[in-house]
C-alpha cells in the first residue's frame, strides 16, 4: 500500500469484513497502523479508525489510542500537532467518561 486513499480502502474493508481482532491488530501496527499514520500527519485513518471502535463501543481502545496520540512528538521532540482536533478530543473525552473510577 502506498497511497492513502489505499491505507482508507484497506481499513474500510477490513472493518467491516473482518474479524474485530484483526480490526485491532491491524490499526496498532507499526508499520500500517493509525498511530504511525498519525505521526506522520495524516490523522483521517486515525479519526476513521476511532469511529469504528466507538460503532463497536471499544472505549478502552480509544482511550489507548488517544493517549499515544497525545504523546507523539514531532522531530524536534515538540508535542505533535497533528491530534490537534476537536474529533480527537471529543472521543477521548467520551472514552475517559467511561473508564473506572480509581477512587471508587
Amino acid at each position: 500500500m502506498r497511497s492513502d486513499q489505499e491505507f482508507e480502502l484497506f481499513f474500510k474493508i477490513l472493518a467491516r469484513l473482518g474479524a474485530p481482532d484483526d480490526f485491532a491488530k491491524h490499526a496498532s501496527s507499526a508499520h500500517i497502523g493509525a498511530i504511525r499514520r498519525l505521526q506522520e500527519g495524516k490523522k483521517h485513518l486515525f479519526l476513521e479508525v476511532l469511529d469504528v471502535f466507538e460503532s463497536r463501543q471499544q472505549w478502552d481502545t480509544i482511550y489507548d489510542y488517544c493517549i499515544q496520540a497525545f504523546q507523539s512528538v514531532d522531530p524536534d521532540g515538540a508535542p505533535s500537532l497533528s491530534i490537534s482536533d476537536w474529533g480527537v478530543w471529543k472521543r477521548f473525552i467520551s472514552a475517559a467518561g467511561k473508564q473506572p473510577d480509581a477512587e471508587a
